[in-house]
C-alpha cells in the first residue's frame, strides 16, 4: 500500500475514524494482516465501539489507532477496558497500544512454563519483611482480602511466579518506589496514573510483573513481542515510538529504585 495512500487518509484526524476505518487504504491494511474473514468482522466492530466510546480516541491518527488495535489482534487479545487485557489509549495525536497486567498474565501461562503468576495489592499490616537468607519479601494476607470490610490501605504491590521446573520468584515494591517509578518513566503520569485508584493499582500491578517477569521469567516469542510492543506507537512504516516514555528504558533503574526504598521505605511500612 503507497504511503502517501495512507498519509492522506490519516487526514483521518481531520474526519470521523468510521469513515477512514472504511477506506480502500485502511481496508486493505487490515485485510492484509487479518485473513480470517469472521475475525476481521469482529475486529473492525470492536475497534469502532473502542473509539466511540472514548471521545480522546477520536482526536488520533486512524493509522495509530488501527495499527494498535491490530497489535492486540497479534496477539489475540481483546482490546477492551473492562477485560483488562489490552487498550487503545491516546496519548497527544497518537493512540498506544497499551498491555494490561491481565494481559501479561494470559501471555505466561500460554507460553506453558509457568504454573502460577500473580499480581496482588498489599494492605497495611500483611507485609512482614524479607527472609534472613533468600531475602524473599514475606506476606501474611489478610483472609477474604477482597471483601469491602477491609479498611486498610494499599502500601504496596507485588507479584510471583512459579516455572514448571519449580523455580519460584516474588517481587515487591512499596507504593512510594510505584509512584517514583511511575513519576520518572511516564510522561502521562499525572493526567493517567492518578486519574483514579482503580488506575492507579491496575498500573502497579502491571509494574511489578512487568518487572517481575523481564527479569526472572522465562519469555516466549510472542511475550517478547508484547514487552517490546507494550506502550508503543506504530507509524506507517511499523516504526515503534514511545511518546510517554522516549527513553523505552523501563527495568534501568529499578535495580537502584529498590535499593533506595528499602532503606527508607520498607522499614516505614512495617
Amino acid at each position: 500500500m503507497p504511503q502517501n495512500t495512507l498519509q492522506q487518509t490519516n487526514g483521518a484526524k481531520k474526519i470521523r475514524f468510521s469513515v477512514a476505518l472504511s477506506s480502500e487504504a485502511y481496508q486493505k491494511m487490515i485485510s492484509n494482516t487479518i485473513q480470517d474473514p469472521k475475525r476481521r468482522t469482529r475486529f473492525i466492530a470492536n475497534i469502532s465501539s473502542a473509539v466511540g466510546n472514548n471521545p480522546k480516541l477520536q482526536s488520533c491518527s486512524a493509522t495509530s489507532i488501527i495499527n494498535a488495535g491490530l497489535m492486540a489482534e497479534s496477539l489475540n487479545l481483546p482490546i477492551s477496558q473492562s477485560l483488562g487485557f489490552a487498550y487503545l489509549v491516546p496519548y497527544a495525536d497518537n493512540c498506544q497500544f497499551i498491555l494490561g497486567y491481565k494481559g501479561y498474565i494470559q501471555l505466561a501461562y500460554r507460553s506453558g512454563e509457568y504454573t502460577h503468576l500473580n499480581a496482588t495489592i498489599v494492605y497495611d499490616g500483611e507485609f512482614l519483611g524479607y527472609d534472613e537468607e533468600t531475602a524473599e519479601p514475606k506476606f501474611k494476607f489478610f483472609p477474604n482480602r477482597d471483601d469491602e470490610e477491609i479498611s486498610s490501605k494499599p502500601i504496596g504491590y507485588m507479584a510471583c511466579f512459579v516455572l514448571k521446573s519449580g523455580a519460584k520468584k516474588t517481587l515487591y515494591m512499596t507504593k512510594k518506589a510505584v509512584e517514583k517509578h511511575g513519576k520518572k518513566y511516564s510522561k502521562a503520569y499525572s493526567s493517567f496514573w492518578g486519574k483514579d485508584d482503580d488506575t492507579f493499582n491496575n498500573q502497579a500491578l502491571k509494574t511489578v510483573i512487568r518487572q517481575l517477569i523481564s527479569r526472572w521469567g522465562i519469555m516466549s516469542t510472542e511475550m517478547i513481542e508484547a514487552y517490546t510492543k507494550d506502550m508503543a506507537v506504530v507509524d506507517e512504516d511499523n516504526n515503534l515510538t514511545y511518546d510517554d516514555n522516549p527513553q523505552n528504558d523501563f527495568e534501568k533503574d529499578v535495580v537502584a529504585e529498590q535499593k533506595e526504598e528499602t532503606t527508607e521505605d520498607v522499614i516505614n511500612s512495617l
